[in-house]
């Protein structure tokens, strides 16, 4: 069986990829926004609607870049607690 590291160096294990969180909050969200695009989505003109899907797109990319940030600040941060656990 192969390690932790070996799956991540041969690009068995990304981070990205990993399944959505299991959290309530998180599908009772999901469905809330799912009602809120279609609602708007009847009311405005499909010009405007997609205006708008553009702004939600934008708003998606800036999240992931963000996850991806807090990601690797929290990969450090327990990595420096290793070292240090270590040192002692």
């Amino acid at each position: 069986m192969e390690t932790f590291l070996e799956q991540l160096y041969y690009g068995k294990i990304n981070p990205s990829e990993r399944p959505v969180p299991d959290s309530p909050d998180y599908f009772s969200l999901n469905r809330e926004i799912a009602l809120e695009t279609e609602q708007w989505r009847k009311r405005l003109p499909e010009t405007e609607f997609k205006q708008l899907e553009r702004l939600l797109d934008l708003f998606d990319q800036m999240i992931s870049v963000q996850a991806a940030s807090s990601y690797m600040h929290g990969f450090r941060d327990g990595a420096k607690l290793i070292v240090e656990v270590s040192m002692k």
